[in-house]
């Protein structure tokens, strides 16, 4: 997987499968926002990397996630971050 920019490049290899995200928010900023108006884009990248995402269901306003897809595990990753200029 790579972000590319006007000045530079990131490549990330990983040894097993891994989820991303290239955004221009912030986790925090999107969780704080009412509305997608409120927004206001970063000037870089932001890249959230992920040993393995969780589906979606918390029992909280409907029936809990099935057991097959939660991530109740303690998981490690092992990734190539390869950063270079353009």
């Amino acid at each position: 997987m790579a972000v590319t920019g006007p000045r530079a490049e990131l490549t990330v290899a990983g040894a097993s499968p891994f989820s991303f995200n290239a955004s221009r928010y912030t986790q925090e900023t999107l969780a704080a926002a009412r509305h997608d108006i409120e927004l206001r884009p970063l000037r870089h990248t932001v890249l959230c990397l992920d040993a393995a995402m969780a589906g979606i269901g918390s029992a909280s306003c409907g029936p809990a996630l099935q057991e097959r897809y939660r991530v109740d595990a303690e998981l490690t990753l092992h990734l190539l971050l390869a950063p270079s200029t353009r």
